[in-house]
């Protein structure tokens, strides 16, 4: 399931082996660049490495971060 948030943001809900629980991850211009887990009792949230030259608007990142969260609360 995947969830477009404004022209470049995307939050994808996933499982993988890694966790136990449901992740999400954060996609801008089809490049993952955060994984949100509730493996343990708070979110935590794994920066991926960026291609060169990837720059966003910090305010976008943490209201697609905020929404990402929310849905990994209600996931689980």
């Amino acid at each position: 399931m995947a969830i477009k948030k404004g022209p470049d943001f995307e939050i994808v809900r996933f499982s993988d082996e890694q966790y136990e629980k449901i992740t999400t991850e954060i996609r801008y211009k089809d490049y993952s660049i955060a994984q949100l887990n509730a493996d343990k009792s708070e979110i935590e949230i794994e920066l991926l490495p960026l291609q060169d030259g990837v720059k966003f608007d910090l305010s976008q990142f943490q209201d697609v971060v905020s929404a990402a969260a929310q849905l990994l609360r209600e996931s689980v």
